[in-house]
């Protein structure tokens, strides 16, 4: 059983050993003098002819004593622990689940096995856990094998942004209590951290030149893309670059050369008919934004159609204008405009309803301007709406008011039961005799409702994702299956998977860039591809080694009190020594005499 010394400068009082050894090697030598009487004795001077010799050493009792009294405080100062049978002792290692990791993660991996044996050097049992610094996200591993908690961060392909360790660290140490080990195993030295926690930082600088974002503007009628390159490193970089699409289209290999933490732009014009491409650099030691998955975004698209006079033209203009997406149809309409003047519309789904009565020279309608609190309503301001007093149309029961002006109502949401559901925006007023065409509110609240008949239309939407990122809020509601397929460049499947009406609410992009493809039946409600773009994460230069692991087991042992029981009874060991050591020199004259 091998003893573990909490403070091992504490066994520098063995120099007391050679000290204590040294002192019985050195004998007082006295001068014979013959003498003729014994009454001459009182005046003999005992002094020594040459002071102190080094004589051969005589084995007594005192000094087998002080021998031992130093040995047994020199244990005591050093604080040994012995690693009792049965004993357990716990290591949770909190891991930085940002993406950089994935640079450093052999190393990571190699340093946490040493840091396992060094638990299990503690003796005893030993229990590890490891936990991402994100505590929302499930456990690593938790169990009593090294090997499989290294095998387990070996595994793990961390594709988050810059973590605050906080409140796993926290958590860890709830886990193992005071007397084990929390480390924080990261890339990047942090200062300060709580938990009584170890830093391990395994980080080092990089060179590395990435991919952080596309985006497309339209030039000259033709749609282009544009994509951000970053150099975050400290020297020039150069790099091969190059665009590929679907099955066999892709542009040849161009260089780009960037100053150490230069941003360039790539682009082009979008290939006719393309639609999935990626953009790969050269590789790095940063994978993950050397490829650029990414598809031309597109909103389900609304058709729109309209009923009312062409005094009104403008209003259906001003809405395809302003809502991307929305577009004059002759086909089956998603929102209809329709106008009336007694109130009486035919059966329309969804809709924007308006009066078509009234006078332009009438009088505005006098009173204050109230706006209900509603979704609809988030942040805009009617106070400047000015409406001609003229036949409203009637409200009905059901109706949601947004919008008063003297305490009649202006502007309401009123729903259709189904089957299918719908609903109708009303304008209680003529908007020819009124400033509704002006009005930025005007124009927000057509745009939300114009964006909620979206979320509930059953077709495809063309999206640019971020790995993991909820996918509920971007599927229309319902509780019918789902199917989820991974694609490949070419929009072959590589990969299947169902999702129940239980899974949506949980359901997220794959963690891993590509393309995949959500369907509902025959119907496909979301293309997408999922590409990593958080430049923060490809800036090395603050990387760095550091470890504080050996000061935190230390501290860990002192708080094991396994060991506060025994120093007591070395203590009276000394304690009876150094009496033993007194009543030997004390009977020495009795003796002699």
């Amino acid at each position: 059983m091998t003893a573990l010394f909490v403070n091992p400068w504490g066994l520098l009082a063995l120099i007391g050993v050679p000290v204590v050894v040294a002192i019985h090697f050195l004998q007082r030598r006295h001068r014979e003098i013959p003498i003729s009487t014994l009454f001459l004795l009182d005046a003999a001077a005992m002094e020594a002819s040459a002071g102190r010799r080094i004589e051969r050493l005589v084995s007594s009792p005192p000094l087998w004593f002080q021998l031992l009294m130093v040995l047994l405080l020199s244990i005591v100062l050093a604080d040994p622990r012995w690693p009792w049978r049965g004993q357990t002792r716990r290591l949770a290692v909190i891991v930085d689940d940002s993406a950089s990791m994935e640079v450093c993660k052999p190393a990571a991996a190699d340093r946490l096995a040493k840091m396992a044996r060094s638990v299990v050097g503690l003796g005893g049992n030993a229990e590890f856990l490891l936990l991402p610094a994100n505590p929302a996200a499930p456990r690593l591993y938790a169990g009593n094998s090294a090997a499989d908690a290294v095998a387990a961060l070996e595994n793990f392909h961390p594709l988050g942004g810059p973590a605050d360790p906080t409140a796993a660290l926290r958590l860890g140490r709830e886990r193992v209590g005071g007397a084990g080990i929390v480390a924080y195993l990261t890339d990047t030295p942090v200062e300060q951290l709580p938990a009584d926690a170890a830093l391990t930082a395994v980080g080092q600088p990089v060179a590395n030149v990435g991919i952080t974002g596309v985006t497309f503007t339209t030039r000259d009628g033709q749609p282009h893309w544009e994509a951000m390159v970053v150099n975050r490193s400290t020297s020039p970089q150069t790099r091969q670059w190059q665009l590929a699409w679907d099955q066999s289209g892709g542009t040849p290999p161009a260089a780009v050369t960037l100053a150490a933490g230069q941003f360039t732009t790539l682009g082009g014009p979008l290939p006719e008919g393309a639609s999935r491409l990626r953009l790969t650099l050269t590789p790095d030691a940063f994978a993950l934004d050397d490829t650029f998955p990414f598809v031309k975004p597109a909103l389900r698209p609304l058709a729109l159609r309209t009923q009312l006079p062409a005094e009104l033209e403008w209003l259906p203009t001003l809405m395809c204008r302003g809502i991307a997406g929305l577009s004059l149809a002759d086909t089956t309409p998603d929102v209809t405009l329709a106008g009336s003047s007694d109130g009486v519309f035919p059966a329309l789904g969804n809709a924007v309803l308006v009066s078509l009565a009234g006078k332009t020279d009438a009088p505005l309608a006098a009173g204050d301007v109230v706006a209900a609190r509603h979704p609809l309503n988030d942040g805009l301001v009617w106070e400047g709406l000015a409406v001609g007093e003229q036949p409203a149309l009637p409200a009905v029961a059901g109706d949601v008011p947004l919008v008063w002006i003297g305490g009649k109502p202006m502007l309401s949401l009123r729903p259709q039961p189904g089957p299918p559901a719908t609903r109708q925006l009303v304008l209680h007023f003529n908007p020819l005799h009124s400033n509704f065409r002006r009005l930025p509110a005007a124009a927000i609240v057509l745009l939300r409702f114009c964006e909620t008949l979206r979320a509930e239309k059953r077709a495809t939407a063309w999206e640019r994702l971020d790995p993991g990122q909820p996918l509920d809020p971007l599927l229309p509601a319902g509780t019918s299956l789902l199917v989820l397929e991974e694609l490949n460049l070419a929009g072959e499947v590589a990969s299947r998977r169902d999702i129940t009406a239980a899974q949506r609410a949980t359901l997220k992009a794959p963690d891993h860039p590509g393309f995949f493809r959500l369907s509902e039946g025959d119907t496909v409600l979301l293309e997408a591809a999922t590409a990593f773009a958080d430049g923060r994460e490809g800036d090395f230069t603050r990387c760095a080694r550091a470890d504080t692991f050996a000061t935190a087991s230390l501290s860990a042992i002192r708080a094991d009190d396994s060991g506060d029981a025994w120093w007591q009874l070395l203590v009276l060991v000394v304690l009876a020594l150094l009496l033993a050591t007194w009543w030997w020199h004390a009977r020495q004259p009795a003796a002699a005499s």
